[in-house]
């Protein structure tokens, strides 16, 4: 059983090491993995025993691939599918082949190599996000097919742990065997992929559909000097556009909102989400606010001007906060709101013609009646 002592031994070093690795601009994981053998038995020996802090690691662990689990879900490994079977299948594949043709060339049996394949092939998904999360660039692009490749890794563990065993058995038995595997094998993907493929990603419940939007007042993109309230627009239906310029799925989005502002039929309004802060690219702990917002505007002024505007206006949400009184998952979002100024739908993900023509126009004309 871990004594009190140590207990807040840990505690103080992960604080400690958070505020020390924020400071040099290290990734808190490397400063944990150094205090961690500085304070164990082989070091220093502040903590004397591993023993001791076992059972407390497990839950570390345990609450650690609970938020994982939050953030990734079967829906959307259907959205990242393209990055996931593309990507992650060669990775793992080749990786695998490589440690097969190398394991051969050293004499070693198809077994060997394929369990080393499999083993050099994963990575681990918790450390990999945290970083990636640390660094505001899990939503850029080198990000997301990072993260496609880490999902098909998870589905990967699958058919290893039930193939490896296998392979690892004598007899005359073993083509029953691996057919018996291959059967589980096929029997736990199918389910699983079933359904999570059925479920739609961008259908989240927001516990804000039905209630009035949350107040705000913020600049303007266009016109800095002019605020903008989402009281303005009451006596109208009108859509409000979460959007930001480093969004791959904004720039998916963008061509399909100019073209539908073309017909009037809606007025759209555009909230710029964290346009500095959210850049993984850029370090927004180094630049003024000042600065930021100088920045922020002539990024978001840029990429109008270049590609065109869809919004009767779009107002600055530079440190994310209205975006947090919204329960913003990730940009792009569209909320549709009536009137009275209640928001009538959330959806995630890019608008595209179908979404537009089968969700949002008839919501908007039920609206205006």
């Amino acid at each position: 059983m871990i004594h009190l002592h140590s207990l807040l031994l840990l505690l103080a070093t992960a604080v400690l090491t958070v505020v020390a690795c924020r400071h040099f601009k290290l990734p808190a994981m490397l400063g944990y993995l150094l205090v961690g053998m500085l304070i164990g038995p082989h070091a220093l020996a502040l903590v004397p025993s591993t023993e001791a802090v076992t059972h407390l690691a497990e839950f570390g662990v345990v609450f650690l691939m609970f938020s994982l689990g939050l953030e990734f879900n079967l829906a959307k490994l259907n959205a990242m599918r393209h990055i996931v079977f593309g990507l992650g299948a060669a990775q793992v594949g080749a990786v695998v082949e490589l440690a097969i043709l190398a394991g051969w060339g050293f004499g070693l049996r198809l077994p060997g190599g394929l369990a080393i394949g499999g083993a050099l092939a994963m990575s681990s998904t918790a450390m990999a996000s945290k970083l990636l999360a640390e660094r505001n660039e899990i939503k850029a692009p080198h990000g997301q097919n990072a993260i496609g490749i880490l999902l098909f890794q998870d589905l990967a563990v699958v058919p290893f742990l039930i193939l490896i065993p296998v392979l690892g058995q004598q007899g005359s038995n073993l083509p029953a065997l691996l057919g018996t595997a291959a059967i589980k094998i096929a029997v736990v993907l199918v389910v699983l992929l079933a359904v999570g493929l059925n479920l739609n990603p961008r259908e989240v419940p927001s516990p804000l559909v039905g209630k009035p939007t949350p107040d705000f007042s913020l600049p303007q993109v266009a016109d800095p000097g002019q605020n903008f309230s989402p009281k303005d627009m009451l006596g109208k239906v009108w859509l409000l556009n979460v959007w930001a310029t480093w969004c791959v799925s904004c720039r998916e989005e963008h061509p399909i909102l100019v073209e539908l502002a073309k017909n009037k039929t809606v007025p759209i309004v555009g909230l710029n989400y964290k346009e500095v802060r959210g850049d993984g690219s850029l370090d927004a702990d180094k630049i003024a606010p000042d600065a930021e917002k100088k920045l922020a505007l002539e990024r978001a002024n840029g990429w109008l001007n270049e590609h065109g505007n869809p919004y009767v206006l779009s107002a600055l949400d530079l440190d994310g906060r209205v975006g947090i009184d919204y329960g913003v998952y990730g940009v792009p979002e569209t909320y549709i709101i009536d009137k009275a100024g209640i928001i009538r739908l959330k959806h995630i993900g890019p608008v595209t013609p179908e979404v537009y023509a089968k969700k949002i126009l008839p919501l908007v004309a039920e609206l205006n009646k």
